[in-house]
């Protein structure tokens, strides 16, 4: 049963396509908006009045430009 009326033989893949990319932001949102409030939490000024410089983390910079490198190209070529 689709979840909209289809007008095209072609509107079942573009309704597919466009529900992955809904489900893939609302998903990163709740990861992105509870990681900001878990750390706001952590990382109060009452508990850590002063800053610390952290230095680079190679393996983490290439992570976070791979994964999202990935799931773009995913939603490109699904779309």
């Amino acid at each position: 049963m689709p979840f909209f009326q289809q007008a095209s033989s072609a509107a079942g893949k573009v309704d597919a396509v466009f529900l992955f990319i809904v489900a893939l932001c609302v998903a990163f949102l709740i990861f992105i908006t509870s990681t900001i409030v878990f750390f706001v939490i952590k990382y109060n000024r009452k508990k850590h009045p002063r800053g610390e410089d952290i230095e680079g983390n190679f393996g983490l910079e290439i992570t976070w430009t791979i994964v999202p490198l990935v799931l773009f190209m995913g939603m490109f070529f699904y779309g």
